[in-house]
């Protein structure tokens, strides 16, 4: 199935999450969204068009306040969290330097303990790629230091890191849409 047949299938969302420097603007972490729904392409890609990216990345933060909004919509059916970061971790109490990995941690720990599935994609060389595996670790309930061996016996969860071509990145998004728990009517 290509990307475009979960379109009618899976509810589709958005967040885009920074700081601006913290929580010196008084809001943090600042989150520009698009609630999910099915055939969601359009307000998705609008949102997309306006965002101006910056350099904070607070993480943990971020994903707390996407578990806190899911359990607030009480909808029925597996809930999954696809994290795409550019940049090592920071948190909304310090924004620089990006040391907030332990922040990040707990939160897809947090994720995990409420049921939530998450992913997480690193889309450029900012990211270290032991922090991205240690994130996936922790939003699979793995150990957070097992590194991915291959194949469903790894004790570690699979992260990803972005394909520099269209076909690899959409690959790997096959890939990750096929790991989302779906629910099952009788």
């Amino acid at each position: 199935m290509s990307c475009s047949g979960y379109k009618n299938k899976l509810r589709f969302g958005v967040v885009f999450y920074t700081s601006h420097n913290g929580s010196q603007t008084g809001t943090c972490p600042i989150l520009s969204e698009v609630r999910p729904a099915t055939n969601n392409y359009e307000g998705i890609r609008t949102l997309y068009n306006r965002m101006d990216p910056d350099d904070d990345t607070p993480t943990g933060d971020a994903i707390d306040k996407v578990v806190e909004e899911i359990n607030e919509q009480s909808t029925q059916g597996p809930q999954s969290i696809l994290l795409v970061t550019d940049g090592d971790p920071d948190s909304c109490a310090r924004p620089d330097p990006q040391d907030g990995q332990p922040e990040a941690i707990l939160a897809a720990q947090h994720a995990y303990s409420e049921g939530i599935d998450l992913f997480i994609l690193g889309i450029s060389a900012d990211i270290a790629a032991t922090k991205v595996q240690q994130i996936a670790n922790a939003g699979k309930g793995k150990p957070i230091d097992a590194l991915w061996s291959g194949g469903a016996s790894s004790n570690a969860a699979q992260p990803f890191h972005a394909s520099e071509s269209v076909a690899g990145l959409t690959d790997q998004l096959l890939d990750i849409l096929a790991r989302v728990r779906f629910a099952k009517f009788a």
